[in-house]
């Protein structure tokens, strides 16, 4: 981006070309910045759904081992 920034603006003929050349890549940044920190957010969701979707396995398989341990004490306690 920086060497397509700096050519563009070195081909300005006059002070109003720059600053006007100057705008519309300063807009198109921030576009760019908002289009990326948007990705950026939809990737973070998706990767927060993603752990929270293996801690909920792992606590289930966990739930499902304590709840043998507890049937197989319930069963010695009643022999």
């Amino acid at each position: 981006m920086c060497i397509e920034v700096s050519s563009q603006l070195l081909r300005a003929d006059n002070p109003e070309v720059y600053l006007e050349r100057l705008h519309k890549l300063q807009v198109r940044c921030v576009q760019e910045i908002r289009l990326l920190n948007k990705k950026l957010n939809e990737f973070h969701q998706q990767a927060c759904r993603h752990t929270l979707q293996q801690r909920i396995q792992e606590l289930q398989q966990r739930q499902k081992f304590y709840q043998a341990q507890l049937t197989s004490l319930t069963a010695c306690a009643s022999a």
